[in-house]
């Protein structure tokens, strides 16, 4: 079930909400039912294998080694299923009472997020969770499929703070419900969806249409303009950023209804001018959890060089299957150790000539996220230029006032004073006032519902 449609946000969440507060000695097992329901309409199947490795980092976890291997082979064999099914020619795999196809390589929505979360929990060595807890730890619902990943202490301090104990009287809780959890899932729900909506999934419609012209090109063995896949290519990377930090946002808002504070995944990472920056503000919670658990480890064995590539390489590992997400992550790597190398110099440069430059080596990697190595390559060696071929497959002055919007939404929208509320707005300063009224988060709810129709899966369900 995705956030933006109209039974998630009109039926769903509603019918959660309600039973949370109106129910409040069932709260603890609402979430637990809502979280399952919610993964359920991924499949059958999907739901199984959520609880079998739920189960494994329960009963296993004094087995550190073998718990890990377990979760980590069930990820492995259906992320890489269809190179699986084509090494060994197998398509379908029975497991109990259902077939799995094995060609079907996005065949769990979430799978890569609560691995690695559950393999977090149990590198901490602390398995203080019951297995209940366990359970709402790794499905709760506003996260399971695209993240934050989150850690056990914070999950507790949530738990706590959840009142699912019944510790505060009705009137308590009301009070916190109407003063502050419901006005910030307003706030970061609504935002999220206009991220999401009008913003990655409008996108989509130039990043589909670019993309298709050059899987034609290919197939007819024809040039690739030059204009075009640098519009592609931008139109894709602001669509991947807008599609997973509305998810993100969404996905924290969700979180307050239940006064569970999600952390935060993004902070604004195109508007960095390093490498470092930038992977300090990218998917956070990710980002953690490789520093954590696989960089630290190597770079302590072996050296800072070896960290870096290794990290990256997993990192691309852990993105999907195929060479695209492997020369991603590879890629990556060089350019960390690359901008660590000159570090200096580089920082001596103006602050917008290492903004574009960052901006530009961030953007040419996404197509391998996309299109894929061979198509890549492709493109780049018949690269054609050309300005008579560009065409823009929307109107031409929308598509003028589109992309200034999202350049205007990417580089000059502060999401610390408006969406986080971290800094106080100056009362002169009518534009970022007017963003923050009630009135202004209604339009925008209202404009991306009234759009809703054309809602895509969000990327990021795929890994």
């Amino acid at each position: 079930m995705s956030f933006a449609s109209l039974n998630f946000i009109f039926i769903f969440l509603p019918l959660v909400t309600f039973f949370f507060y109106f129910f409040k000695k069932y709260r603890f097992y609402t979430l637990i039912i809502s979280s399952q329901l919610f993964y359920f309409f991924e499949g059958f199947d999907a739901i199984i294998f959520l609880n079998l490795a739920i189960l494994i980092g329960f009963y296993l976890r004094k087995n550190l080694l073998f718990s890990l291997f377990l979760l980590f082979f069930i990820l492995i064999f259906f992320k890489y299923s269809f190179y699986i099914s084509n090494f060994f020619d197998i398509e379908v795999l029975s497991f109990l009472l259902f077939d799995i196809d094995l060609r079907n390589t996005t065949i769990f929505a979430g799978l890569s997020f609560y691995t690695f979360q559950l393999a977090g929990y149990l590198l901490e060595r602390k398995n203080d969770l019951d297995l209940k807890k366990l359970l709402l730890f790794t499905s709760f619902f506003p996260q399971i499929i695209s993240g934050p990943i989150i850690k056990r202490k914070l999950f507790l301090k949530n738990f706590k703070k959840m009142d699912l104990t019944n510790s505060k009287s009705n009137d308590d809780y009301k009070l916190i419900f109407i003063d502050k959890l419901l006005p910030n899932f307003l706030i970061f729900f609504s935002f999220g969806l206009f991220y999401k909506i009008v913003c990655a999934d409008i996108l989509a419609i130039y990043s589909e249409n670019y993309s298709n012209y050059i899987f034609e090109n290919h197939a007819n063995d024809k040039g690739i303009n030059f204009f075009i896949f640098t519009l592609y290519t931008f139109s894709y990377g602001f669509r991947i950023y807008f599609d997973f930090a509305g998810y993100s946002l969404m996905a924290i808002g969700i979180g307050y209804l239940f006064n569970f504070q999600l952390p935060k995944n993004f902070d604004e990472p195109y508007k960095q001018t390093t490498i470092k920056g930038f992977w300090r503000h990218w998917h956070i919670t990710l980002s953690v959890w490789f520093r954590e658990y696989v960089f630290t480890f190597i770079k302590k064995k072996y050296n800072f060089f070896s960290a870096i590539i290794i990290t990256f390489f997993l990192s691309g590992v852990w993105h999907g299957a195929g060479l695209g997400f492997i020369y991603w992550g590879i890629y990556h790597g060089i350019l960390y150790l690359i901008y660590n190398r000159f570090e200096k110099k580089i920082l001596k440069l103006n602050f917008y000539v290492r903004l574009i430059l960052l901006n530009i080596l961030i953007m040419i990697s996404w197509p391998f996220f996309d299109i894929g190595f061979e198509m890549y390559k492709y493109s780049l060696i018949n690269i054609e230029f050309n300005i008579k071929n560009f065409y823009l497959p929307v109107n031409q002055y929308f598509s003028y006032f589109y992309f200034c919007l999202i350049v205007f939404v990417v580089y000059f929208f502060d999401e610390k004073k408006i969406i986080y509320r971290e800094t106080n707005t100056s009362n002169s300063n009518l534009i970022y006032n007017f963003l923050k009224t009630p009135y202004f988060i209604a339009l925008i709810f209202a404009f991306s519902v009234s759009l809703i129709k054309i809602s895509k899966t969000f990327i990021y369900f795929r890994f």
